[in-house]
């Protein structure tokens, strides 16, 4: 039987569950903390934006940053996340990933995740439940695995292909 670890993740933390059959509940093997990410903007930000002349006249505008400081914060918590289960993968301590987070999150996880990893993730679900009882994680991650084990040939039709870089 297979290992199948679980990353029940939010924007700022990621609790790895550890699943190796359906009458076995999840046990959890590792949690990862990014207390960045729960920041406001202004606490993660020194000043004000900077200040420019228009290119005809004399209108002054606020320069604006491509991405904002709690999304950056996001990103660089995706990057701890992939950096340690790359180190994980490197040791063959799980052979397969699920992953459950919200929407945003999971968009960014799937984003950033390398193919290796990728190619290890057999399904998702799109709820945020990181902060839910850990009984309640259990019957989450049981419900959502149940096909996994009992049905891999089905299982593999219902999952979404996941893009890979």
């Amino acid at each position: 039987m297979s290992r199948v670890w679980v990353i029940v993740a939010n924007q700022s933390e990621a609790t790895i569950y550890e699943c190796t059959g359906p009458e076995d509940g999840p046990r959890q093997v590792h949690i990862i903390r990014h207390s960045a990410a729960r920041m406001r903007e202004r606490d993660l930000t020194t000043d004000r934006p900077g200040r420019t002349f228009a290119s005809l006249g004399n209108v002054r505008h606020a320069f604006s940053s491509p991405q904002d400081a709690r999304d950056h914060e996001v990103d660089v918590f995706v990057r701890e996340v992939e950096q340690w289960l790359l180190s994980q993968a490197g040791q063959q301590n799980f052979d397969e990933l699920f992953l459950i987070a919200g929407p945003r999150v999971m968009g960014k996880l799937k984003a950033g995740f390398s193919p290796n990893l990728l190619g290890r993730v057999v399904g998702s679900l799109n709820k945020d439940v990181a902060q839910h009882s850990y009984d309640n994680v259990r019957e989450r991650v049981r419900e959502a695995l149940a096909d996994l084990w009992h049905d891999p040939k089905r299982w593999q039709e219902k999952a979404r292909p996941l893009a890979v870089r």
